[in-house]
């Protein structure tokens, strides 16, 4: 359900050249985006609109895994 990633210097490139407020943020965007993750799991209804990748709750990301839903 969850990977550690490895931040390289890319990654740090891509998160400043983001356009999210939070340079944190654009860390979790960036990674996500290289990786292409099903969805970042985040209460900050604020952060990572402009990504592709859907920003989800973790409530909403554990009743699609006690439903037994498959990942999108």
């Amino acid at each position: 359900m969850f990977d550690l990633v490895d931040l390289t210097g890319l990654l740090v490139y891509s998160a400043l050249d983001s356009n999210e407020t939070d340079y944190e943020d654009g860390l979790i965007r960036a990674a996500a985006e290289a990786l292409q993750v099903d969805a970042i799991v985040s209460y900050d209804k604020k952060a990572f609109k402009g990504s592709y990748i859907p920003r989800k709750t973790a409530a909403e990301v554990l009743a699609r895994q006690s439903l037994g839903a498959p990942d999108e």
